[in-house]
């Protein structure tokens, strides 16, 4: 089972939708806090109200089936600003949730953010999810075993789309990517796996991009570096900010290859703002999706609870938040109480086999009065079975997926670990 487990999202949602006419879970008593860390401005700032969403979807799942603890979870909402040095640095952030004794904490959610926040947490034994955070760097980190990631880990997407690519029959590959910790990591993991895979590379790529100034930003430039020489295939990673603004100043030119968009661009927003007809048939690698019907009834709750359709926005990250705050309430369930430390050293108990297993779309409620009466649950995703490993990372399925003319995204095929890739 993995920090994620896309299984429980769902299942959650139809547990939560049974649990409403039912009269045997008592109603919470007080209050537990855990954190929620979600970038209400910066880069990722036009996700945050989706985010927030699936957020306050999966705190309803939990408190409709008598909460934690028998207490209702509510959240301690803070900013990471993500991308930016934001109102208050994340690091501030933290040092705060530390002195108001908040032990669980569900974010950040950008790789920059979370790595700044989990030295941190862990020096005070916090335990920390980063529900969309796939930097390898988090799984280097000495952390003492409380920093999980609710993704995974971005470089397997960036493995796979490199090695599907030279399969594929791509030969040559250029890679454009933004001057961060993050992009520079996926782009050379992009870039490695390419070369070791028979192909070459033809430029690996960096830019700069200042959110204060954009008008600053000459994509033009950047375009021309990594068009030289043809190129079969163009990876592209940065944040949605930049990378709109690079693919809004492609002019389709006489270019027969292949755009491939890193993991954290597989969002219609960025299809909306380039335009859909523009940047059809790129490709993109994430984390596979759950069952459509399991992404359907996910869809729906979102929406009766939020006011708005979720659509295809980024599905993976929110799915991601919701199954952060899920496992992290079962692991608070099964320690029996709001300690860092004791919460760490049960969640890959809920998490991982041998236990009963709870897949998509099944009930939330069976799966937390698993873990009520002292009992072994294995907390299976939606899309494969998953596990959360020593470094509290997990390997699961890539879904490839495939922009459609419309702006949304298809899924091509699915992609299996030492199969596939």
């Amino acid at each position: 089972m993995d920090v994620m487990r896309e299984g429980l999202l769902a299942a959650l949602l139809l547990s939560s939708i049974a649990a409403c006419g039912s009269t045997e879970t008592e109603a919470p008593r007080g209050q537990l806090t855990i954190a929620m860390i979600l970038p209400k401005s910066g880069a990722f700032s036009s996700a945050y109200q989706t985010l927030e969403g699936g957020a306050r979807l999966a705190q309803k799942w939990i408190n409709d089936a008598g909460g934690v603890l028998g207490m209702e979870l509510v959240f301690d909402e803070r900013d990471e600003a993500a991308g930016t040095n934001g109102v208050v640095p994340i690091t501030d952030v933290a040092n705060d949730l530390v002195s108001q004794g908040v032990q669980v904490w569900v974010g950040p959610q950008a790789s920059d953010s979370a790595l700044a926040a989990a030295p941190i947490a862990a020096a005070n034994q916090r335990l920390l999810i980063a529900p969309s955070a796939g930097a390898s760097q988090l799984s280097a980190l000495a952390d003492d075993d409380f920093v999980f990631r609710g993704i995974q880990v971005v470089s397997t997407a960036a493995v796979a789309s490199a090695r599907v690519a030279y399969a594929g029959g791509h030969t040559t590959a250029s890679v454009l990517h933004l001057n961060n910790a993050v992009s520079t990591d996926q782009a050379n993991t992009f870039a490695n796996t390419f070369v070791a895979a028979g192909g070459t590379v033809l430029v690996n790529h960096g830019y700069d991009y200042d959110t204060a100034n954009p008008s600053a930003f000459v994509a033009q430039a950047h375009l021309d570096a990594v068009f030289a020489g043809n190129p079969d295939v163009i990876f592209l990673y940065g944040t949605p900010t930049d990378a709109v603004a690079v693919l809004t100043a492609w002019d389709k030119m006489d270019w027969a290859g292949q755009w491939i968009l890193g993991a954290v661009l597989a969002s219609s927003d960025i299809a909306a703002a380039v335009g859909g007809p523009k940047i059809a048939d790129a490709l993109t690698y994430t984390a596979a999706a759950p069952a459509p019907a399991d992404q359907v009834t996910i869809n729906s709750a979102f929406q009766e609870l939020n006011g708005f359709d979720l659509g295809d926005v980024n599905t993976t990250v929110v799915n991601s938040t919701l199954q952060s705050t899920i496992l992290a309430a079962l692991a608070i369930e099964r320690a029996g109480v709001n300690d860092g430390t004791a919460i760490r050293d049960v969640l890959r108990e809920v998490a991982n086999a041998p236990g009963e297993p709870v897949m998509g779309a099944v009930d939330y409620r069976r799966a937390v009065d698993i873990v009520r009466s002292g009992g072994d649950l294995d907390f299976v995703g939606l899309s494969a079975p998953l596990e959360l490993d020593a470094r509290g990372d997990f390997v699961g399925n890539i879904s490839e997926r495939r922009f459609n003319a419309n702006g949304g995204l298809d899924v091509v095929r699915v992609l299996v670990p030492g199969a596939d890739f």
